[in-house]
């Protein structure tokens, strides 16, 4: 099956201080970022990982809004700044206002190490809810 158009909400770039949330304990693992780098590639014809937005660092209000981050009892989060500062470039793809792609060059231990030093460690998720 041949990629899809990408075609882009054209909302503004978020500013540096927002805060970028990645679901799960193991999320930000060799694996895992390759397998979604892989079916991002394979959706939209460029490697990229999922994440979201949390506006205003509300990590109770994305979790109402997302699902597949309220299931998660562990969010790894990062700034917006921290990313661009690493050489990731996040696009506003899907049609979901909070859901954005982190662009990856390569499927590398080296870019990976690179994205990790960029999100925290796992923190609780205050709006958990399985």
């Amino acid at each position: 099956m041949p990629p899809q158009t990408i075609r882009l909400r054209g909302d503004h770039p978020p500013g540096d201080a927002t805060l970028v949330v990645r679901g799960g304990d193991q999320s930000l693992s060799n694996e895992i970022l390759g397998r979604a780098a892989e079916t991002n590639r394979a959706a939209f014809g460029f490697l990229a990982i999922s994440v979201f937005l949390a506006p205003d660092d509300d990590l109770t209000a994305l979790s109402r809004e997302v699902p597949a981050i309220r299931r998660r009892r562990s969010v790894r989060t990062a700034r917006c700044g921290a990313l661009r500062s690493a050489g990731f470039p996040l696009l506003d793809t899907t049609r979901h206002p909070l859901h954005f792609s982190i662009v990856v060059a390569e499927l590398t231990t080296a870019t990976f190490d690179r994205l990790r030093d960029c999100f925290s460690d796992p923190v609780t998720n205050p709006g958990y809810r399985p």
